[in-house]
């Protein structure tokens, strides 16, 4: 399945996608038919650093 332009990434088996709305990142992953939001950030928060944690 696409992103459909926006990104991905990878860590812990799980492929994460994130997507912009308005001020904010959504992070989720899918698993079969299931979608599961892992964090909204604001888009302004250095938000590599807190999935690396």
């Amino acid at each position: 399945m696409s992103s459909r332009g926006y990104g991905e990434l990878t860590d812990d088996g799980k492929r994460y996608r994130y997507m912009p709305i308005e001020n904010y990142l959504a992070f989720y992953y899918i698993d079969k038919y299931e979608v599961y939001v892992s964090r909204i950030l604001n888009s302004k928060q250095n938000w590599a650093k807190l999935f690396n944690k």
